[in-house]
């Protein structure tokens, strides 16, 4: 998490204990897998409850995707380089 996502250290540490938190809760639903958890800008301005839900709600998400037998997710598309997208209009 870094300090251009979320500017007040209180506010950081508020939302990585309720990560770990709500981790320790799930971890015995999960399988064994490595999970590196990245916040998006706002993520600040919700509250526990939210945070906990969705937290929870992803936590769920990732153990349907990394069951044996699950469907591979689509793959990443890039988006195209505005500088090549320019050069093809000419």
């Amino acid at each position: 998490m870094l300090k251009n996502d979320v500017k007040k250290a209180c506010q950081r540490n508020r939302i990585k204990r309720l990560a770990r938190e709500s981790f320790r809760l799930s971890q015995h639903n999960m399988d064994n897998i490595d999970i590196v958890l990245m916040v998006k800008n706002g993520i600040d301005e919700q509250s526990n409850e939210e945070l906990t839900k969705q937290l929870t709600k992803l936590w769920r998400k990732i153990n349907e995707r990394c069951k044996p037998g699950a469907p591979k997710p689509p793959p990443f598309k890039k988006r195209p380089n505005k500088s090549a997208k320019s050069n093809k209009q000419t």
